[in-house]
């Protein structure tokens, strides 16, 4: 397993192919796309780090939670939704057709490298937030609302 630590979050994945693999995949517009086209990126390990940072600076605006001094959290990239639904498994013993969640107890994102978007991972950091910066954490209802909220707007 290789790391690649960004500001906030530690990006774990299998090999450079799988990073490669979600870096295409995490395709960014709007305000994220403008505030990249500045920097001068060069390679694929920057490029992901800088997606990922903007992504969260981009989710705590959009929910106005800026639980920074607490944030900390590992972001597992699989290769496929397969690999997902099994970790999840693993995990709950339930079977699932998720793409991507975030496990609380183990402060860890797993998403699919073949299958992410910027609206997903938007979303599972929507419920990192929300479990850092509310105590105690909200229902899971009102997660979900967090969440969705932080996907719906992303790209704004």
């Amino acid at each position: 397993m290789l790391n690649l630590p960004t500001r906030y979050i530690e990006v774990c994945f299998p090999d450079s192919d799988t990073l490669k693999k979600f870096n295409k995949k995490l395709y960014v517009r709007g305000r994220i796309r403008d505030s990249i086209r500045r920097k001068d990126i060069k390679s694929i390990p920057e490029m992901v780090r800088i997606k990922i940072d903007l992504c969260l600076a981009r989710v705590m605006t959009i929910l106005e939670m800026y639980p920074i001094s607490k944030l900390k959290v590992r972001l597992q990239v699989l290769k496929n939704k397969q690999e997902v639904r099994a970790k999840f498994k693993e995990i709950y013993a339930i079977n699932t057709t998720y793409i991507a969640f975030y496990a609380r107890r183990k402060n860890t994102i797993y998403v699919s490298a073949r299958n992410i978007n910027l609206g997903v991972l938007a979303h599972e950091l929507g419920h990192v937030i929300a479990e850092t910066y509310f105590t105690p954490s909200p229902p899971h209802g009102v997660h979900e609302l967090i969440a969705q909220q932080a996907e719906r707007y992303i790209f704004d």
